[in-house]
């Protein structure tokens, strides 16, 4: 949900200020009457019409981003999902999320016990991969 936060944010603070590319244009047209090379030609009423479609268009744009990602209990607790967000410290990271995951489940409707086996078969997969690694490992150094 952060992402969805940090958007919106930029779509309103975008408004009331110029963005990036909005700039160099202005400063272009403001330097020479055009950009990149070409003229342009500008009626009285151009700007203020401009300036009201442009936070018509954001407002717009924000409204639909957060309409589409409502902040409901299931994209909060996919929110642990996201790897940015894990403690650094492993004695965290164990127990971290837990209760968000146990939420998931509940709205995808996986019980406990599946989700645990599902759990135990990554876990496996993983383990199978990494003992073939280290397997592959050990060879390669010992024909050197």
């Amino acid at each position: 949900m952060a992402h969805i936060e940090a958007c919106s944010d930029k779509l309103i603070a975008m408004k009331e200020r110029k963005g990036q590319h909005l700039a160099k244009f202005v400063y272009s047209f403001k330097a020479d009457g055009a950009f990149m090379g070409i003229s342009i030609k500008q009626n009285a009423t151009d700007e203020a019409t401009f300036h009201s479609l442009r936070a018509q268009f954001l407002s717009a744009l924000n409204d639909n981003i957060c309409q589409r990602f409502l902040s409901n209990a299931l994209m909060k607790a996919a929110g642990v999902l996201d790897q940015t967000v894990w403690p650094s410290d492993p004695l965290q990271r164990a127990l971290f999320g837990e209760a968000e995951i146990a939420n998931l489940c509940n709205e995808l409707c996986i019980e406990s016990a599946e989700a645990a086996n599902i759990f135990v078969r990554f876990c496996d997969m993983v383990t199978r991969s990494l003992s073939v690694n280290i397997l592959l490992l050990k060879l390669h150094h010992r024909s050197f």
